[in-house]
């Protein structure tokens, strides 16, 4: 497992280069503990970490359109943008159409990652070395993936109360997983605790949904919105802890708490939120 970070202070041995670390972690399934650490300090502005854990450990082989989407972030960095300012200014409205989207979105995108498992997206890896008909195999499951996403949209424009209360589920799960990494991680640091928190934001907020689905839209949409718009924008800046990683150090108990750039992010998504509230109240959405 390799993990690269950049965009840090001007290094001072080189005033035209930021500083920069990487951090490798190889696996060591018996290893609960760090082991085996060793830093690289010959290039004062490119320090580098390796250590063993079972952390580094694969848990899911890496498939053709993880490592596209790992190598190419912009590309959904753009969607979140786009698709976050819409649900912001707009979700309240045209909810259902909201709804159709993100399901229709995460149907699309499970289902092309779970094609790359068995090998149908090969020609991504091999580019113009691709086989005719392993280009050919690419295209046909592209356009299954976009019939299945298509299926889940016609099923979830029937059943929009229901989505109502998956998307407030949603929400409340994205509400107790940022309560427990403002507040509760720097006390206490335990992915059972956030694993807790996380479930019980979601069933809380997806019964008020369902129960109070029309007045809880414009609110509900303004602030998921605001996440993944600002989400989106932190791809392109950086900063934004990885939600994986992050799960990963609280379990291990290498948790070293969060840098100042993920509170700015936490409350440049509250002033977005409001902002979108306000807006969608004004026009009566």
């Amino acid at each position: 497992m390799y993990y690269e970070f950049k965009g840090g202070d001007a290094c001072p041995t080189n005033s035209n280069v930021r500083y920069q670390t990487s951090v490798e972690i190889f696996c060591d399934g018996s290893a609960n503990q760090i082991t085996g650490a060793k830093v690289d300090a010959s290039d004062p502005c490119y320090p580098k970490l390796s250590f063993s854990h079972k952390l580094g450990c694969p848990t899911l082989q890496v498939t053709s359109i993880i490592r596209y989407l790992s190598n190419n972030p912009w590309a959904i960095g753009i969607i979140l943008l786009v698709f976050g300012a819409l649900v912001t200014l707009w979700g309240g409205k045209y909810f259902v159409w909201v709804l159709v989207s993100i399901g229709s979105g995460v149907t699309f995108f499970a289902s092309m990652i779970l094609f790359s498992l068995f090998g149908g997206f090969v020609a991504l890896d091999l580019g113009k070395a691709a086989s005719t008909g392993q280009i050919t195999l690419a295209i046909v499951l592209f356009i299954l993936a976009i019939a299945l996403a298509a299926v889940v949209g016609v099923i979830l424009k029937r059943v929009t109360r229901t989505g109502i209360m998956l998307a407030g589920a949603v929400a409340g799960f994205a509400l107790g997983f940022s309560i427990y990494s403002f507040i509760l991680v720097n006390f206490y640091a335990n992915w059972v605790l956030m694993g807790c928190m996380s479930f019980f934001g979601a069933v809380i907020f997806g019964w008020l949904a369902y129960k109070y689905d029309k007045h809880i839209l414009v609110y509900l949409t303004s602030f998921l919105g605001a996440y993944l718009f600002i989400r989106g924008l932190s791809i392109f800046i950086g900063g934004f802890p990885n939600e994986f990683i992050l799960y990963g150090q609280i379990e291990a108990g290498i948790f070293d708490g969060l840098e100042w750039h993920f509170y700015v992010y936490m409350l440049a998504v509250l002033v977005t939120g409001v902002l979108g509230v306000i807006f969608q109240l004004k026009r009566g959405h």
